[in-house]
């Protein structure tokens, strides 16, 4: 819960953050939102203990566990999933370690950072201590000439296509990003784990680039690396003839022991800085060009897309207003129809994405309003949605936040936990289960063995939750307000 608390904060505010977990075993609680962090790009130091003695030699009023030590020190559990660790032994220079722990942890590419401090150096007496000088580097900005053959790419191009992921973590490069759309009439497609673009934009044209892929001639992958559009890998070569360039702070995701994401150029940047950049260049360009009449077309011919995009999304959804159970496009419409941006919403869904996605965009037009808690840069585990909403309603006190979980996803997350952290420190926020009573992705099994057990038998161990139980009544443990309503259709 507290790893899960700091990822939403710092996801909310762009701000490192430093948790404080209880030796061993909060480390091991911790593990998988530790492992989402590192794969999300979420700066925060991880402090844990442990002991160096056990006879009395520091205190002799300590507890007596052993077992809360592991063998060879905590930091080897977890290594593979922070980008420095450190077990200092001394509190000379204690401060340095902590302070550079920060450092790298903020860094680009940002991520998780352990230390792992004896309780003997905790009890240990210290009359004066030293506070280091820091100097953080600065963001890593791409190759300029790289930047200037991608604008010449961008203005001889006749349909170039965006497709963005995490952008959104940085307000200055959605701003710069809308820029982009404005002058060059450019479609923009995302799987928005953050408000990477706006959905009232007449250049937002979903979140699917397959029907575009083989018409495009330049497909520019912005801050999605971790995860890009399309799968396998070298599909795109065969559905596509599009010149391919990534643009991100990994672009070969250098943690993964095999990438195949090809591309026809890669450009290691921050997008906040690359973008503006980028921008300044095309203006340029433009400038000298003569391409108003190619962008005017694109504008017009897009801007319609955009409209008749939206408008067969809601027909979808209208049609089905009336079934039982409640089928979860209808569901995703009426949520739409009473947010607005003083809501923040924070998801946690698999089988219902690409629906939420569709239905759920009123609120989608202010940097900071939208959040996807398993897995902004790439899916990492459920079971850390609500507390990344409390996260977030900590770090954004004045927002109304809803977390939009699973049923499966629900049963992941340390409910008590969140509800009672909740009822304690007077942080409101909506819950909003879509319960299909089932794990839906179990049973996609069968498109990998559509004549085995299961489909011969109808039996799917591990799928169905039944009987059911009443989620809402949890809230009302801690004075909640709760409601439930049909149950919806799978």
């Amino acid at each position: 819960m507290s790893l899960s608390l700091a990822k939403g904060y710092a996801m909310a505010t762009c701000k490192p953050q430093v948790v404080l977990a209880h030796v061993l075993t909060g480390l091991l609680h911790g593990a998988m939102e530790l492992k989402a962090m590192y794969i999300d790009n979420i700066p925060v130091v991880l402090i844990v203990g442990q002991n160096r003695t056990h006879d009395g030699e520091v205190e002799e009023r300590l507890a007596p566990y052993l077992s809360f030590t592991e063998v060879g020190g905590q930091r080897r559990l977890v290594d593979h999933y922070v980008k420095w660790s450190d077990a200092p032994d001394s509190n000379v220079n204690i401060l340095s370690i902590i302070s550079r722990a920060f450092d790298i942890a903020s860094a680009d590419v940002k991520g998780p950072t352990l230390l792992s401090i004896s309780r003997e150096l905790l009890f240990e007496k210290v009359k004066k201590i030293r506070i280091p000088p820091r100097s953080s580097p600065t963001p890593i900005q791409s190759d300029p000439s790289m930047l200037d053959k991608l604008a010449e790419l961008l203005i001889k191009s006749d349909l170039p296509i965006i497709y963005t992921r995490y952008l959104g973590r940085s307000p200055t490069a959605v701003e710069a990003l809308i820029e982009f759309a404005n002058i060059l009439s450019v479609p923009v497609f995302e799987a928005p784990g953050y408000m990477n673009f706006p959905t009232n934009h007449p250049m937002h044209l979903g979140y699917n680039i397959n029907p575009y892929a083989s018409e495009a001639d330049l497909i520019l992958v912005i801050d999605a690396s971790g995860w890009p559009p399309w799968h396998p890998p070298s599909s795109i070569l065969r559905n596509s003839s599009a010149k391919i360039v990534f643009m991100d702070l990994d672009p070969l995701q250098v943690k993964y022991s095999i990438y195949n994401y090809p591309s026809h150029s890669s450009i290691k940047s921050d997008s906040s800085l690359a973008l503006p950049s980028l921008v300044e260049l095309v203006k340029e360009k433009i400038s000298k060009g003569n391409i108003a009449d190619k962008v005017e077309k694109r504008r017009k011919t897009l801007s319609i897309k955009h409209e008749e995009i939206r408008e067969r999304w809601r027909r979808e959804a209208l049609k089905v207003k009336d079934d039982s159970p409640i089928d979860a496009q209808w569901l995703c419409f009426c949520i739409n129809e009473v947010i607005d941006e003083n809501i923040v919403i924070v998801h946690e869904m698999i089988s219902y994405g690409e629906t939420i996605y569709r239905l759920i965009e009123r609120n989608r037009n202010a940097s900071g309003i939208w959040f996807k808690a398993a897995g902004p840069v790439a899916h990492t585990g459920l079971g850390q949605g609500l507390g990344v909403a409390l996260g977030i309603k900590l770090a954004k006190p004045e927002k109304a936040v809803i977390a939009l979980e699973g049923d499966e996803a629900f049963n992941y997350n340390p409910v008590i936990a969140a509800y009672g952290l909740a009822q304690e420190y007077s942080l409101p926020f909506l819950t909003i289960i879509f319960n299909n009573q089932s794990h839906v992705s179990k049973k996609h099994h069968l498109k990998f063995y559509p004549e085995g057990w299961s489909a011969r038998s109808g039996t799917f161990y591990g799928v169905y939750c039944k009987p059911t139980p009443n989620y809402a009544k949890i809230a009302e443990i801690f004075d909640g307000y709760s409601e439930q309503l049909r149950i919806l259709r799978w």
